[in-house]
């Protein structure tokens, strides 16, 4: 059986939030900046990149998708559904990943 992975970004100006996931384990859940987004999904394999839709993912979609990742871009209104706690980066990123495993996701 294979393990997917799961990338969930909850994007910004300058600072983003990267969860991954390996099956359904958290791997890690930290901030990075733009340099090293791009650094990460040049170096992952290709996995499933998770992102709220909004004005600068079209740019990150286009990006992953050359990199050999599948890209799904999510309602906002969908996403926080999922939210578990306080509205910060890092629970938002987790909402994103779990919003994209829900059977029959717009």
């Amino acid at each position: 059986m294979t393990q997917s992975n799961l990338i969930a970004i909850d994007l910004a100006k300058n600072i983003f939030q990267v969860a991954q996931f390996q099956g359904n384990k958290l791997k890690f859940n930290k901030q990075t900046n733009r340099k090293a987004l791009l650094e990460l999904l040049v170096k992952t394999k290709p996995s499933v990149v998770a992102m709220e839709a909004c004005a600068s993912a079209q740019y990150f979609a286009r990006t992953a998708q050359s990199f050999g990742h599948k890209v799904m871009l999510l309602d906002p209104l969908f996403v926080k559904a999922f939210r578990q706690g306080q509205k910060t980066d890092a629970n938002d990123a987790i909402a994103i990943a779990i919003a994209s495993k829900v059977p029959n996701v717009r």
